[in-house]
């Protein structure tokens, strides 16, 4: 019976299927991601800058720092000895200098000059405000805290947006901003004093005049209004506090010392900006750099030199 089906329904004959030669593909070559042109003046460029630094403030205000002189101090080492800034194009305002009045009249001093390379770096404390223009996305405004501080008369971003706003199109502003709240304008105070004193590392910021907790959107910049011919680069976002920190053997801001290891007069702050951020992030800083402009990848940190 067996052989009977066998004989019946034989198998079918299994068709062997041509095999197909493997198409072998010519390997495309892909053209190399362009680099960016870098941007090197054709002549030489004036520079000037003026850095702040407050540790020491009005008594009563009760919130001294550490770290912040040393940050000027530094910066300015760097400026001269690396970047070829002139030592007399150079104004510090240190501690008691550092006065409200003071900062607007040398900041609108530093953005008078035409077709130069400037820098404004400050270390001081920093807070917020509530907004009462409604021109914030967080409903916030930053504030930076000079010596003679006061929530009556607060230094707002909005007041510093509009000195850098008359930055002259020919001239290039660089901000360098090591304090709390700092991404759009503005390191870190509370008034409880006690908690301060228990931290290793202090924080440059001051709880504001509501004494509200609110995490800031950080999507303002400073000086949004005109064309855009400045460089932001903040030690954190606004609602993040930045550290005054004992690094290297002295006081001093997380922010300005990574950053310090890192930029040089043939690097663009694209460039340097992973490697601070890593750093600061292995070193267990909490905060978050943020860096805001044009050019960034192209134009050399303060021109080069």
């Amino acid at each position: 019976m067996c052989k009977l089906w066998s004989y019946l329904f034989p198998k079918p004959t299994p068709v062997i299927e041509p095999v197909e030669e493997p198409i072998i593909e010519e390997p495309i070559e892909e053209e190399p991601e362009e680099e960016p042109e870098i941007i090197i003046p054709e002549e030489k460029t004036e520079k000037y800058a003026l850095l702040v630094g407050i540790n020491k403030y009005r008594p009563d205000l009760n919130c001294d720092l550490r770290g912040c002189v040393n940050d000027a101090i530094g910066i300015k080492e760097d400026l001269i000895n690396i970047f070829g800034f002139c030592n007399e194009n150079i104004q510090m305002l240190l501690n008691e200098q550092a006065t409200y009045n003071n900062i607007l009249s040398h900041l609108r001093r530093l953005v008078d000059h035409e077709g130069a390379e400037l820098v404004f770096g400050y270390s001081m404390h920093g807070s917020q405000t509530p907004d009462l223009n409604n021109e914030e996305i967080d409903g916030l405004d930053e504030v930076l805290v000079p010596y003679d501080h006061s929530w009556n008369v607060p230094l707002i971003d909005d007041i510093i947006g509009e000195i850098v706003e008359k930055t002259p199109q020919s001239s290039f502003l660089t901000i360098l901003a090591d304090s709390c709240n700092s991404e759009s304008a503005s390191r870190g105070f509370f008034q409880d004093r006690r908690s301060l004193l228990l931290r290793k590392n202090k924080a440059r910021c001051i709880k504001s005049n509501s004494d509200m907790q609110h995490e800031g959107i950080g999507l303002k910049k400073i000086g949004t209004r005109a064309p855009l011919n400045h460089v932001m680069y903040a030690a954190c976002k606004d609602s993040e506090t930045a550290a005054d920190a004992f690094i290297d053997g002295k006081w001093q801001g997380s922010f300005t010392a990574y950053r310090r290891k890192f930029w040089g007069n043939n690097k663009t702050w694209a460039s340097i900006h992973p490697d601070v951020l890593n750093t600061i992030r292995q070193h267990g800083f909490s905060q978050t750099p943020c860096l805001n402009g044009r050019e960034l990848d192209t134009r050399l940190i303060f021109g080069g030199i």
